[in-house]
């Protein structure tokens, strides 16, 4: 009786072991940078456990498979993984992938920003570890992730829906509960980009600095008038 209970307990200490080993928590920061022609550029960073090979692998493979460029370094905190792409003006107009559908559309200055985030990047890696029945369990396990998202815009932010404004930048954040509620999250967000300013203030302030030398050429002709007399 003890030596089944000893394999009892060594086999769902193995079996949670395991698990560990497959699940785990990570961060991920999204930054993404709209240029006024349209075009687009992302960077997507991820910080990993460098002892979580099964999670490393699994991004390398996502990212690599969806047309992104990969880097990796090593930090104190711990490995980074960095995925970047470049999307032009016409791509970008309704790209999708596996992480995220993107939209950007302008109208003369306005610029109006749409994405929809894919949760199937924790979904799929669930679906193939130890507990995709057990999605408790695996929750817990992937406590630690968080995906923030930034979003730079050319312009006066005009728009800022659920995102949190910062200048030029609208920022979404999303931890464990979202991402194994939804199987998408929505982002959306608009601006304007005053071209015309510039000009503007350059054009006003010629204007100003002729009406102060017309003055000063007004008052030297009256003090010259009034040094004769």
């Amino acid at each position: 009786m003890r030596i089944l209970l000893i394999c009892l307990l060594s086999f769902i200490y193995s079996y949670v072991l395991n698990a560990h080993e497959a699940l785990t928590g990570y961060k991920v920061q999204v930054y993404t940078t709209i240029y006024d022609d349209g075009s687009a550029y992302r960077l997507i960073e991820i910080n990993m456990d460098p002892d979580a090979h099964e999670t490393i692998q699994h991004k390398r493979q996502f990212f690599s498979r969806n047309g992104y460029h990969l880097s990796e370094h090593s930090e104190e905190q711990g490995m980074v993984l960095l995925a970047s792409r470049t999307f032009d003006a016409n791509s970008v107009r309704n790209a999708r992938d596996e992480f995220s559908e993107i939209g950007i559309t302008m109208r003369g200055d306005s610029v109006y920003f749409s994405e929809t985030f894919f949760t199937q990047i924790v979904s799929e890696e669930v679906k193939s570890s130890d507990l995709s029945n057990d999605l408790s369990a695996a929750k817990v396990m992937m406590a630690d992730i968080k995906f923030c998202f930034h979003t730079v815009f050319p312009g006066r932010i005009t728009d800022a829906g659920s995102g949190k404004n910062s200048g030029d930048t609208l920022k979404w954040q999303y931890d464990v509960e979202q991402v194994f509620q939804k199987p998408s999250l929505k982002m959306a967000g608009a601006s304007v980009i005053q071209r015309g300013d510039e000009l503007s203030w350059l054009t006003g302030l010629i204007g100003l600095l002729f009406i102060v030398i017309a003055g000063l050429i007004v008052l030297r002709q009256r003090f010259t008038l009034f040094a004769r007399h």
